[in-house]
């Protein structure tokens, strides 16, 4: 008699060797997202193409797959059954390019250049979009350059867009030199609804 088939593969006694949680490979990850934005800058297997404010110009070439990954709106829009689902344009008409742009490279390489002139729509177009990691870079890009000179415009940004922490430490200095701030620019122009949240 011949052994049986399956006995030649018994398998042997498990050890706790066996039963290690699986290793994260950095490099690999790094070289996924490196072939995808090849992909994608190549527009090869791109599925939908982006469009910001500007609708004259030629758009941005994506995989659907990657802005789902990265925003739970992306998610929404393309697979629930609506009309923009499938349409091979998708437009964004309250972000602007170059706005739009910074976010789909972050999208499929995970790094953000922010500066004092972009952090403001980036964060904005980051909290429409439910890209929860670009909006904390961006609070702490702003927290970071909380000063006398800033404070005004920090307490604003961050009453409007649902920082009460932002805003509570704007306020602190904002009432620590308030008499400073009262004769400047920035204090004269602002309205009497926005000086009176300033005294509350």
């Amino acid at each position: 008699m011949y052994p049986s088939v399956l006995s030649l593969y018994k398998s042997k006694p498990s050890s706790s060797a066996d039963h290690q949680p699986p290793q994260d490979c950095p490099t690999n990850s790094v070289e996924f997202l490196r072939g995808m934005r090849d992909l994608q800058a190549t527009g090869t297997f791109c599925d939908v193409v982006l469009k910001g404010s500007d609708a004259s110009s030629q758009g941005i070439p994506c995989h659907r797959s990657v802005l789902c990954v990265q925003s739970p709106y992306f998610r929404a829009a393309f697979t629930h059954n609506w009309k923009e689902s499938s349409a091979p344009v998708f437009r964004l008409a309250n972000i602007d390019n170059s706005t739009l742009k910074e976010l789909v490279t972050y999208a499929y390489t995970m790094h953000l250049r922010l500066s004092d002139d972009t952090v403001v729509p980036v964060l904005i177009a980051a909290q429409f979009l439910q890209m929860t990691p670009v909006a904390r870079m961006c609070w702490k890009y702003v927290k970071q350059r909380l000063c006398l000179s800033s404070c005004l415009d920090v307490h604003d940004l961050a009453s409007q867009h649902n920082n009460p922490r932002l805003a509570s430490a704007a306020l602190q200095l904002i009432h620590l030199h308030f008499l400073s701030l009262a004769q400047s620019l920035e204090f004269l122009r602002m309205d009497a609804q926005q000086v009176l949240s300033l005294l509350l």
